[in-house]
């Protein structure tokens, strides 16, 4: 009887004491996913990526955790066998014709020919992959800022119109990082604690 009284009191009473202690008898898990760097990228730029997977993790309190796989050469079927929840990070040339058809696609939607991507991410593949066009990109802060907007799409994050966040659709010439609007928009997909929702 006593156990059917608190059925029915956590599933009608909207007190914010009882979602706390039910939080903290069944805690959420963080979500880890697997993350295949290409070696083609340079060992300067392998760190990069490493410190944007590591940004997106301290700035949700690790409720993500990435787990790079070492020694990643290709081997989509290997991949897939071992990792289903798994992101792949490929450095990609200009010259083919998915980034030109990316570029296409971007001025088309900006009216602005002078645009081009310097990344894509694709969740349709069976592994999601984020494409770097590494030889497009000027510096490191930019490096770093282009993979966390991409990762941001991996995570599940659209496009924010808002000018300075992390998800905005163009880069400028200041790189940006992840900001609390883009946070925000992490815990609307995931679960996050009590105090990354008041940051």
């Amino acid at each position: 009887m006593l156990v059917l009284l608190c059925i029915l009191c956590l599933q009608t009473c909207q007190c914010s004491s009882i979602m706390r202690l039910e939080d903290s008898l069944f805690p959420p898990q963080t979500f880890t996913r697997a993350v295949f760097i290409d070696q083609d990228f340079t060992s300067a730029e392998t760190e990069d990526i490493q410190r944007s997977l590591q940004e997106w993790e301290t700035a949700t309190h690790n409720a993500i955790h990435f787990e790079i796989v070492p020694s990643f050469n290709h081997n989509f079927d290997a991949i897939l066998a071992l990792h289903q929840k798994s992101l792949i990070i490929l450095n990609y040339p200009a010259n083919t014709p998915m980034v030109k058809n990316a570029d296409r696609a971007i001025q088309e939607e900006f009216n602005d020919p002078t645009l081009w991507i310097n990344a894509y991410y694709d969740g349709d593949q069976p592994t999601p992959t984020i494409y770097v066009v590494s030889e497009r990109i000027l510096g490191q802060e930019a490096f770093i800022s282009v993979v966390e907007h991409e990762i941001g799409h991996s995570l599940g994050l659209e496009h924010n119109m808002k000018e300075g966040t992390l998800m905005y659709p163009i880069q400028d010439k200041s790189a940006r990082h992840i900001t609390p609007d883009d946070v925000r928009a992490f815990c609307k997909l995931h679960w996050c604690n009590d105090q990354l929702k008041k940051e």
